[in-house]
Order: structure tokens, then sequence, then C-alpha cells
């Protein structure tokens, strides 16, 4: 039997001036039932086509077939995850009111069944819920980033949520009898295994050993965690990774591994590619540094970068290096800069600023902003970017990249797939272009089967072996 995507149900004039779009069969768990099985509540994408946005909108219908009921067209935003409550009596979901910023923070919303009013939960609380599920007691357990972390949050409905797990990284929450949580938990020192935890707190059960038998296979060297002032003098955290057998009184290469997004993490993590520890195991300090603009810190970090994308990051990455080159443990004269996507528009950007490293890896990055009009995402654009390609062109031209070639002097490793429709396959050969035509050191990996993400085992194989020879290369390892 032949299985392919879930089927998709199409429902048009739902609304005057738009259409709705929703997946009978939603892996993410944008939909849920209600405990008597007589309505489903789902999350659906609708075009508005007066504002020429794309948005989510929560909707109802009876499980026996019926009209469909929108429950936030007054809603700005996003609006996702409907969830029953234990009774019934209500649904809750989460809601964006910004459609232009992608990492605008998520509020919860009750809805009402019987009064049709809405309440807002956690309005005044500053990070991002996600994955939300009741417990059989009627609190709420969720996950949400906080400080480079992902933890697993309860929510009684009053005062603050309250953190039941610390380090590391939980994901794909699932509630259990007895109120608990079951979720995969990993760091930067450990893969991810499953594990179940009261959400009262209090220990931390490991269910699962996958990992066990390659883990005894290496070494991994030590974490540690330090802040420093960045930009206009803000806090900025990083993670550092030691290699093994780190002895301070030697110089060591140090690596910078810069996240994507822009706003996402680098997290207490174990990244399948982007791993601090494969990093490190060469003999480098890796540095993984949580930037002006990454998440888990609020919205106010998060939006700051907004309209000048690589200010605020540039400098932070730069006052890292400093701090770095301060410990005495880093050879100020071995230094190199990674990242993909807008980690690799970042790394363009250092290139055209400085030569203070000794080489670049570029993956799926951006070196011209008004190039990603031929992305598969152009919604927001002109707000990340300062200004429209036909309002604003000249604040694009100041913050891409590409315009500041002629500083461009550091060899630079370019990597992209033809399949990458978030950073089109054109960004990356027209910045390798440039590079070898003004007779800058270059390389070209290119990746035919490949979109933005490097999924196929062997390519990645192929991924690894080309970014630590490159390295090797220029540091000299």
């Amino acid at each position: 039997m032949k299985i392919g995507p879930p089927a998709r149900r199409k429902v048009r004039d739902v609304t005057p001036d738009a259409a709705v779009w929703f997946d009978w069969m939603d892996p993410s768990g944008q939909y849920d039932v209600s405990p008597d099985g007589t309505e489903i509540a789902l999350a659906g994408s609708v075009f508005d086509e007066k504002r020429s946005l794309l948005l989510t909108q929560v909707w109802t219908v009876p499980v026996a077939g019926g009209p469909l009921t929108c429950l936030t067209s007054a809603s700005t935003g996003e609006n996702l995850r409907p969830r029953y409550t234990n009774d019934g009596a209500a649904i809750l979901y989460g809601f964006t009111e910004d459609p232009l910023f992608y990492a605008d923070r998520v509020r919860l919303a009750k809805y009402d069944r019987a009064t049709k009013k809405t309440t807002t939960w956690l309005g005044d609380w500053d990070l991002t819920p996600s994955s939300w599920d009741f417990l059989d007691d009627g609190r709420l357990a969720f996950a949400a980033e906080e400080d480079a972390r992902v933890k697993v949050f309860t929510y009684d409905g009053s005062g603050a949520p309250k953190a039941v797990t610390g380090d590391g990284c939980a994901a794909g929450l699932a509630v259990a009898k007895g109120a608990r949580v079951v979720y995969t938990h990993q760091s930067l020192s450990s893969m991810a295994e499953l594990y179940v935890t009261s959400a009262n707190g209090g220990a931390h059960t490991r269910l699962t050993h996958f990992t066990d038998e390659v883990h005894a296979r290496f070494a991994l060297g030590e974490v540690r965690e330090m802040t420093f002032a960045g930009s206009k003098g803000e806090s900025v955290q990083m993670f550092v990774v030691l290699p093994v057998g780190f002895d301070p009184k030697k110089k060591y290469p140090l690596v910078h591994v810069i996240h994507g997004g822009p706003h996402g993490i680098s997290a207490d993590q174990f990244h399948a590619r982007w791993n601090a520890q494969m990093f490190a195991s060469p003999g480098y300090v890796a540095a993984v540094v949580n930037f002006q603009g990454s998440t888990s810190w609020g919205q106010d970090y998060a939006k700051r970068i907004q309209g000048a994308w690589a200010e605020r990051p540039f400098e932070d990455i730069m006052k890292a290096t400093d701090a770095m080159v301060a410990t005495g443990f880093v050879d100020e004269g071995r230094m190199a800069v990674t990242g993909g996507s807008y980690g690799g528009y970042m790394v363009s950007w250092i290139g055209g600023h400085t030569d203070r490293f000794k080489c670049i890896v570029n993956h799926a990055g951006v070196c011209d902003l008004t190039g990603q009009y031929a992305s598969d995402v152009t919604q927001g654009r002109g707000e990340a970017a300062g200004g429209e390609a036909w309002d604003g062109l000249e604040k694009q031209d100041l913050w891409s990249p590409i315009r500041f070639a002629s500083g461009m002097n550091t060899p630079m490793l370019v990597v992209h797939g033809e399949r990458d429709y978030r950073v089109p396959v054109g960004q990356g050969l027209l910045i390798y272009g440039v590079l070898k035509a003004k007779g800058v050191p270059a390389r070209l990996v290119y990746f035919p089967d490949e979109n933005h993400w490097v999924l196929k085992p062997k390519n990645s194989l192929l991924w690894n072996r080309e970014v630590h020879a490159w390295l090797a290369r220029w540091l000299k390892a």
C-alpha cells in the first residue's frame, strides 16, 4: 500500500474576502476533538486579500458535518493549536498580534463555548509557549524557550508558569495520567532520550537508552556558559564547548557557530549537523553566541534587530570574540566563523566588514536582501530589512552583505542546495561568483537534491567532511 501525504480539504467562501485550507490529518496537532466527541476545533490557513497576508484562524465544525464557525475573525495575527478543556466548556488556543514579525510571542486565549466570550491567558508573560495540552488535574503543560533552553512548564491559570525542567531542551511533549509529562530531552553533552516527570516537579526518570552504545564510543568536551556586554551594552549569552583534553595553558583555534533565524537560539542541544561538540572535536574552541535578535529572552530582545538585521548581531559576535581572546586560551591568529541561513547571512556580513578571521563557512546564506523576494516567504521581509524593494531599497542595500564585497577578502566555503526555496540557490552562487571573480579563495559545495537543510545521511557525511576540511585547511589544526 502506498502512503501519500494527508488528504487536504478546501473550503471556500467561509468569509467574504478569504478562503480557508486545513489538514484533515495534521501531524503538528492543529486540531482537537471535544470530550463528548461532537465537535472538532482546528487551525486553518486563511489568505487575507485586502492586506495580502497569509494568516491562521481557529474554527469549529460538528463531527457529523455542518458549517465552519470562525472563533478568531477579529484577530490581527496567527491563531494556533486549539485544545478543549477537560470538561469541554472552553477552547484554549495560542495567538500572536503582529503578522509581519514571525517571532512575535505567542499568547494564550480561552474561548468560553457557552458565553462565546474570549479571555486572554499569559498576556503579560514575555516568553512563548508551545505544544500545550491539559493535564488530568486541569492544569496546562507546555514547552517554552528560556535562556537558550527549552523547558517544560505548568500553568494553573493564575500567576506565572512554573518550570519543571531546567538545563537542556525538552521536545515532543505528551501528557500522561497522574499529572505527568513525557518528553524527549537532550543537551550539548547528551543526545535525545525519552523522559517522564511529574508536573509538580521532582525527579526526571529516563525511559530509553537508545544512544548509550554510541555515546560510549567517543569523549565529549566541557561545556561552559558565559555572558558578556554586547552591542549597546546589553548582556549577551553564549555557550562555549572546549576540546577534549583541554589545557588552559595552551592556545586553541576559535570557531564561531552562528545560528539561523535570526529569531532562534543556539540551544543547549545536540544538533544533528551544527553540533558544537563536533566543531570542538578537532581541537578547536567552539563558541555559540545568542546574539541580540535571538529568542528565549523575551519579545524586545528578539525584535530589536528588525530593520537593521546586521547591526547588533555583528557587534555582539565581535565582542564575543574579544571575550574569548581575553580568556588567554584562544589563538587570535586562528579564528573562523561558520553559520547557516541567517547564520550564513551574518558570516557573509562579517566577511565584508573585518579581516580578523582566517576562513568562513557559509551554508544557505543570504547575501542580497532584495533577492529574497524570490523566497517562499516574503511576508514581513520589508520590516526585517528596513524597507521594501519599491519603498526603501536603500535600506535593503544598507544591510545586504554583497554591497560590501569590496571588503571581502576572507576565504569562504559556500554550501547550498538546489531545492532551497527559503534562501534560493542563487544567493550562494552570487557570493561564490563574486569571490572567485575577485580572486578570493572560495569553494562551492552544491547539493542538487537538498533543500534549505541537508537531510540525506550520505549528504550529511559529505557536508561534515567538507566543512571540517575547510576549517583544517585554514586553521592548520
